[in-house]
């Protein structure tokens, strides 16, 4: 038996020895789960220019050890025709220590790769943010970058100047750990890694 559990409960365990001589005995067990973990998610990576045709992106990650089940949560950002609101739809699961990709253009969704089908405002040496909010409409998380001046919703928190977007590399990240500490200062300018480790 390995890993973390994803739901309270308990589950019947029945294990089995047997020696050389066929000898058999067993014994019945019972597993009871009574705290399955934390989950933390965060919006981990921000893909400031189109490549491969399928447009620019937004990463989310899970730094914690539960599954979080993402169905009716919101990312919110500056799209190229007004705000951008989009609803996760339902069944989406992010398990932990995994890796979730948001990306502009129109395609068939997979577990890892949700296509948002509008344009992102993404500005280079402008402003932009992007918001994460649960099914409740709570504030998750939340970033803003150049002369952006959106507040960021209720529940999460956001101080420093912000990080400025110049061009000269894509992607605006958080580091190797995904630090949030609701600061400017956890996100740096460099080269992306869209869906998997900064």
């Amino acid at each position: 038996i390995s890993g973390t559990p994803g739901e309270f409960g308990s589950y019947p365990l029945k294990f089995k020895v047997q020696d050389s001589g066929l000898q058999e005995d067993s014994l019945d067990l019972v597993l009871t789960v009574s705290d399955t973990g934390s989950s933390q998610v965060v919006i981990n990576e921000l893909e400031l220019w189109e490549r491969y045709n399928v447009g620019a992106g937004i990463e989310l990650y899970n730094k914690g050890n539960k599954a979080m089940d993402l169905t009716n949560w919101v990312l919110e950002m500056n799209g190229v025709e007004g705000r951008i609101i989009y609803t996760i739809p339902s069944g989406v699961i992010l398990p932990p220590q995994s890796y979730l990709v948001f990306l502009e253009s129109s395609g068939i969704n997979t577990s890892r790769r949700l296509f948002i089908g509008q344009d992102i405002a993404w500005i280079y040496f402008g402003g932009g943010f992007c918001a994460l909010k649960n099914n409740l409409g709570n504030g998750v998380d939340f970033v803003r970058y150049g002369n952006s001046f959106e507040p960021p919703p209720s529940g999460t928190f956001w101080s420093g100047s912000n990080p400025v977007v110049s061009g000269e590399f894509h992607n605006l990240v958080r580091d190797t750990l995904s630090t949030d500490t609701d600061q400017s200062s956890n996100f740096k300018e460099c080269n992306g890694s869209l869906g998997r480790k900064n």
